[in-house]
């Protein structure tokens, strides 16, 4: 199939058929998914370590029965510029700490505003928003490729002749 009518059946399928957003809803789950995977791992697999300090200790209450422990922390990266943020932590860990304790803190070099405190949790919700998203965009490629062989095999309703 040549190049200029695989973009045509493409971009029908984009406007007129409702796969395409199907499959641009799983490609949006993986980019954003992925991002907030990143946010994690690069500071981790890429980043520079230093000590930070614990400026403040909040517990806040979620729920009736749930309450989230987060620290407030700064840091200063290798240029001494101050960072400061806030983050969610272990029980254990929270009652450990004491504003103005030490604490590992960890920061992608090119982007210090990305970085990582030692016994910061994650939701995991960007490997959800990856895995949903890789399994979107699977169903939308499988119907991009049922009206691309409906085209090609010149079937009545295909995407084309609509």
């Amino acid at each position: 199939m040549e190049g200029g009518r695989f973009f045509k059946i493409l971009k029908a399928f984009f406007l007129n058929h409702w796969g395409g957003l199907v499959l641009a809803t799983g490609l949006i789950h993986i980019v954003i998914g992925g991002y907030l995977v990143s946010q994690r791992y690069l500071p981790l697999m890429y980043g520079d370590e230093t000590m930070g300090t614990v400026v403040e200790k909040k517990p806040v209450r979620v729920s009736r029965k749930l309450i989230s422990y987060r620290i407030v922390y700064q840091f200063k990266d290798l240029t001494g510029n101050t960072f400061k943020d806030e983050a969610p932590v272990a029980k254990e860990i929270f009652k450990r700490l004491h504003v103005g304790d030490a604490i590992k803190t960890t920061y992608f070099k090119l982007i210090p505003s990305v970085h990582f405190v030692e016994g910061g949790l994650s939701s995991g919700i960007g490997h959800i928003l990856t895995i949903v998203g890789i399994g979107i965009t699977m169903c939308g490629m499988l119907l991009f490729l049922v009206e691309l062989r409906k085209v090609r095999d010149g079937e009545p309703g295909n995407i084309l002749s609509t």
